[in-house]
């Protein structure tokens, strides 16, 4: 190839790059903000075309090369490397597509909600109602979400029943004496989410639930919007400077530190002018609940959150009867845990989720947005 040939293909491949860059960075944000499995595909097949830009921009430079000891022919075969490179890097984008679409195909897996879905779900959010499950959980809606939040924590009766059904590996017995209303505690991320598979397969079974509902633990912004994060209640909003400002202050029975009696059970002798009457853990529901109808969120003990029902670590969030720092019991405090961390102040929560529900909130809101 002349040489000014070359030059002008580097310049061609500069460009091309650049412009699939921002492409490919377009496609992929709008489609993982829509859930849009081919918008997001085609943005990462963009991207492996900059790839390809990447090399041959490359193996031109060292193409160009004169002979040396090494390579007494010159470099030209450089670009035949290139070009298979460029091949595989089309071929393993493939194999992602396809595996995606499998997985949809055959799994029944609905659209996540994403930041851009979120708030049309939610106009839709008065539809969802209350629900009980078979351990006697009642289940509320918050603002913010989709899901339902179980109003108290899961209970040492309802962790025996898991583990006597399934004969899961815990056995853990703290230092103190607990009821059967306590909230389970010493309690993992592994141990959380079996718990939350066990109850979904056996609610299934007995055709208390269909195969679009299930258990899980929340993610860390459903969390949040139920400790009264007002950025994640008010989806698509525009909040207030004062809004903005109270959401790093908050807690979750609001702005007031010390806290006001009875909201919830921490290690009072270290907060002035608080008490609680409860050294260790308390029965669930012995907070007094917050405007969404929930007990305990601060306090009694941590909650572990997961961004999907395969995390291999999650987060804890909400403080529990041993703690005493503000900073600690925040509303957006999360401290981050491995999936095997047991503790006597660890326990977990519930929410339950209806995708099918969530899909018709969403395409009844497209539909009225249409005939807008």
């Amino acid at each position: 190839m002349a040489q000014s040939s070359r030059k002008q293909v580097q310049r061609v491949l500069g460009i091309t790059l650049v412009l699939n860059l921002i492409v490919a960075i377009g496609k992929i944000i709008v489609g993982l903000g829509t859930g849009a499995l081919a918008i997001t595909a085609d943005g990462f097949h963009s991207l492996t075309d900059s790839a390809g830009n990447v090399a041959g921009l490359v193996a031109i430079r060292i193409a160009d090369r004169p002979p040396d000891e090494d390579h007494p022919y010159g470099h030209r075969k450089f670009e035949t490397v290139a070009a298979l490179l460029i091949g595989g890097l089309l071929l393993l984008t493939g194999w992602e597509v396809i595996q995606s679409i499998a997985d949809r195909l055959f799994e029944g897996e609905l659209p996540d909600l994403t930041p851009l879905l979120l708030p049309a779900a939610l106009r839709g959010q008065e539809s969802l109602g209350t629900h009980q499950n078979s351990l006697g959980q009642t289940f509320v809606p918050v603002p913010g979400t989709t899901v339902r939040f179980a109003t108290t924590e899961v209970r040492v009766s309802d962790f025996k029943a898991f583990v006597k059904a399934t004969n899961h590996p815990w056995n853990y017995t703290p230092h103190f004496s607990q009821s059967e209303d306590h909230p389970a505690v010493g309690v993992t991320l592994r141990d959380a989410q079996a718990f939350c598979a066990w109850l979904t397969a056996s609610e299934r079974a007995a055709r208390v639930i269909s195969e679009d509902q299930q258990y899980r633990l929340p993610t860390n912004n459903e969390w949040g919007a139920a400790a009264g994060i007002v950025r994640i209640r008010k989806a698509g909003v525009v909040l207030s400077a004062e809004e903005s400002l109270g959401d790093q202050k908050r807690f979750p029975w609001g702005l007031e530190w010390p806290p006001p009696l009875g909201a919830a059970n921490l290690a009072e002798e270290e907060i002035p002018d608080y008490t609680d009457s409860h050294i260790y853990t308390a029965p669930v529901g012995s907070s007094a609940q917050s405007e969404d109808g929930l007990h305990d969120l601060a306090g009694n003990v941590w909650e572990c959150t997961a961004e999907s029902t395969r995390a291999t670590s999650g987060h804890l969030r909400g403080g529990s009867w041993a703690y005493f720092n503000p900073e600690c019991l925040r509303s957006n405090c999360r401290y981050g845990g491995p999936a095997d961390l047991q503790a006597p102040t660890g326990g977990s929560r519930l929410v339950y989720e209806d995708r099918q529900l969530t899909a018709r909130l969403l395409a009844k809101n497209e539909k009225q947005r249409e005939e807008q």
